[in-house]
């Protein structure tokens, strides 16, 4: 086969080009749609507060949804072992064994992409704080506490990840501390129920369906999760609490179609 050079050259040229033009473009100034963290922000734009929580969400579906994290995640025992041997050895010991190797990379990679995760939800109250300062009337107030606590959700759950995973590990109050002394799990667990119970007080008491914006947490994750939590501390009592309020609700039933369930009908 003859390889026509001359093509080659006028690509490698027309490409060269256009990098040595791209750079006066004026798009390219342009900030990144819903993007953290807020520089440039106008925070006295209060309608378009929301952004700060749609990308909070996208950016942790972006950077923080790595395949390692939701298999250490999902797997704890032996019954989904294939007996399969690969380069991830590691993980199907872990599966298959109970046994975790601190210096394998995964294990890494799940502490950096969950503390990922607290580091923009901090950032994302920070930003929503601000907008706040700007707000005028209730029904903006409302809406800044129901967002608010939809973001203590998802720190919340990093956390409950995090206590799972490692025991005691240090929390972050924010993003500028340099005491990152661990603590304890149960006073992790603490903490995260804290952003619980903001969430159930002040973000709507519905399905993720039913929300403003479709998909969202809502106060019924942050109770779902806040049962997970209690549960794991042995606070059985509490679990019936918040479990029995969720059924009593009338708004949730088991999804008639398991095998759609996993498919375009059965998503939200």
């Amino acid at each position: 086969m003859k390889i026509k050079f001359h093509k080659i050259i006028l690509a490698a040229a027309l490409g060269l080009s256009m990098a040595t033009a791209l750079p006066s473009c004026d798009y390219l100034d342009i900030e990144p749609e819903k993007t953290l963290p807020g520089e440039s922000v106008d925070y006295t734009q209060t309608e378009d507060m929301y952004s700060v929580v749609s990308g909070c969400y996208s950016t942790i579906r972006r950077n923080n949804m790595h395949w390692i994290v939701n298999l250490l995640t999902i797997i704890r025992d032996g019954d989904v072992w294939s007996g399969r041997v690969d380069d991830q050895g590691d993980l199907v010991a872990m599966g298959n064994r109970y046994q975790y190797n601190s210096s394998w990379w995964g294990i890494g990679e799940t502490w950096r992409n969950y503390y990922q995760m607290i580091r923009i939800s901090n950032e994302a109250l920070t930003m929503l704080d601000e907008y706040a300062k700007n707000i005028t009337n209730d029904n903006d107030m409302k809406k800044y506490r129901s967002y608010c606590g939809e973001v203590r959700i998802i720190r919340a759950l990093a956390y409950y990840r995090l206590a799972q995973f490692f025991g005691n590990v240090p929390i972050l109050n924010n993003n500028y501390q340099d005491d990152f002394t661990p603590s304890v799990r149960n006073v992790v667990y603490e903490y995260a129920l804290l952003d619980l119970e903001y969430a159930m007080t002040n973000t709507p008491k519905v399905r993720p369906n039913q929300m403003e914006h479709v998909g969202a947490f809502s106060g019924y994750t942050a109770q779902t999760l806040a049962a997970k939590i209690y549960y794991q501390m042995g606070d059985y009592e509490k679990v019936k609490t918040l479990t029995d309020e969720m059924i009593n609700s009338g708004l949730f039933e088991l999804y008639p179609d398991y095998y759609q369930l996993w498919k375009i009908p059965g998503r939200l």
